[in-house]
């Protein structure tokens, strides 16, 4: 998303002035944040309720450059529903009684951080759901339960907005 389009709360979770976007992943913090990745770490992530992390990257120049080996969809939404979504992505994440965000440390690029989320990450509660979830609430007729499988979620983007680039080998991380 485009910082200047988010909540100014949410815009400041970066330390990158310079940012022009934001690149917002959600996920189980235990495996966001984990040293390594093991079967176990995969089971507790995935099949028991487990505690939920924002991983928030900051973007300079455009998106398909930084992730060169990603899919990149360009939407068109209202204003109402770019504060839709705003209001979303500020709601995901945790705060202390002050209102702070609760930060859980660097994240996998440059000035990216994980923060602790406020919602329950399981299956079929995933990444994907999640992201489309945001995307309805942008106002795009995304069909939330035929989304589970990044697949599935793919498709409906590619016929709901813009295709600006595709993914040509294995994910740049994200």
């Amino acid at each position: 998303m485009r910082r200047d389009q988010l909540p100014r709360e949410f815009a400041r979770l970066v330390d990158d002035p310079a940012a022009e976007y934001l690149l917002i992943g959600w996920g189980a913090a235990i495996y966001y944040t984990a040293r390594k990745v093991n079967p176990v770490v995969f089971c507790r992530a995935t099949f028991f309720p487990a505690a939920s992390a924002l991983h928030i990257v900051p973007v300079r120049g455009p998106l398909a450059q930084r992730f060169a080996r990603s899919d990149v969809f360009r939407f068109t939404v209202s204003s109402q529903g770019m504060h839709q979504l705003g209001r979303f992505l500020d709601d995901a994440v945790r705060r202390t009684p002050s209102g702070e965000p609760v930060s859980l440390g660097p994240g996998y690029f440059p000035h990216s951080r994980f923060y602790a989320g406020r919602h329950i990450f399981w299956f079929p509660i995933t990444c994907n759901i999640w992201s489309a979830r945001g995307l309805r609430q942008a106002g795009l007729p995304i069909r939330v339960w035929s989304a589970i499988a990044a697949p599935d979620l793919v498709w409906q983007a590619h016929n709901l907005g813009h295709r600006e680039q595709w993914r040509q080998h294995p994910l740049d991380g994200f």
